[in-house]
């Protein structure tokens, strides 16, 4: 608590900070009278005398614009979880916002309440009312924990320089496409008839595409010819904004969404917030209404219908 007042007082400070500015002006130009070679004045304009140079002392905000709007989101997303959303709402207006998250989503229990459990999932008998997303607890073995976390966690990894990737946002994305029928050979490969696994990760990728749990729960599942996989390394509070995935971004006008999008958490909770999907769909004219919060847990697999809005909870 005493970290949250510290980092509360020095935000508050920084958009508070002032310094004082010389605006430069110029005084009002006089038009001197031209006059011929008798010394008569001929009615013409001459030259405009030269106007002294003074400075108007100004004082503005310490920060850039940039800067204060990012101090003053961070110091509301610290008053929005401290159980203070209405301490920031002139904050939130003042740097242009209309709209946020509301206090139970941006404020969320540190623990699962209920625990979710394998294949956990809220049962209704009307569908209208079924999340559109289910977790699986322990979909990941150790052995395999092991291996990706060797690919992923540490910021010096491969994976992440060779893409010159940056830890703080925004970071670029990259991602990979990854077949989920017979591979395509390697082509460096002598033996003709030996075809590419794209490894653990696409081992991974054909058993979540043969899961009889996630067909039965996304029966468009069955349909799938490939996957596209990303990953990101970002600090805690990072969070990730809402959005919907789609094929290449949606580019050419088409929006094309995936069968089936999930998440796999390699670490447990205590590193990043929860993953948060709603009920909102692509083209849909009313915003989100529900949604369902999805702690890191380590090893836990978190499957949605690709069409709804989601993100990452700072």
């Amino acid at each position: 608590e005493s970290d949250l007042l510290e980092a509360e007082r020095l935000y508050r400070s920084a958009l508070s900070s002032k310094k004082v500015v010389v605006v430069p002006k110029k005084k009002k130009r006089k038009k001197k009278r031209r006059r011929d070679d008798d010394g008569d004045d001929d009615g013409g304009e001459g030259e405009d005398d030269e106007g002294d140079s003074v400075g108007e002392r100004k004082v503005i905000s310490g920060l850039k614009r940039s800067d204060y709007k990012k101090a003053g989101e961070k110091l509301a997303l610290l008053l929005c979880q401290s159980g203070r959303a209405k301490e920031a709402r002139g904050g939130l207006k003042s740097i242009g916002y209309v709209c946020r998250l509301s206090e139970s989503v941006l404020n969320y229990p540190l623990e699962e309440t209920p625990p979710a459990g394998a294949a956990a999932a809220a049962a209704s008998d009307d569908p209208a009312d079924s999340p559109p997303c289910r977790i699986f607890d322990e979909y990941l073995t150790e052995n395999e924990l092991d291996r990706l976390r060797a690919v992923f966690l540490s910021p010096s990894s491969s994976y992440w320089t060779d893409h010159d990737y940056e830890i703080e946002p925004p970071s670029p994305y990259f991602s990979y496409v990854i077949p989920l029928g017979r591979g395509r050979r390697r082509r460096e490969e002598k033996d003709e008839g030996e075809e590419e696994t794209y490894g653990l990760l696409g081992a991974l990728l054909r058993t979540m595409h043969a899961d009889a749990r996630l067909r039965s729960a996304f029966p468009r599942l069955a349909l799938a010819n490939r996957a596209e996989m990303w990953a990101h390394n970002r600090p805690h509070a990072s969070g990730h904004q809402l959005h919907f995935d789609s094929d290449d971004e949606g580019r050419g006008g088409a929006i094309r969404n995936p069968v089936i999008s999930t998440i796999l958490y390699l670490t447990e909770g205590g590193c990043g917030g929860p993953s948060l999907v709603t009920d909102q769909r692509v083209g849909g004219d009313v915003p989100a209404t529900r949604g369902w919060l999805s702690h890191p847990r380590s090893g836990r697999m978190v499957a949605f219908d690709g069409r709804y809005l989601h993100g990452v909870v700072p």
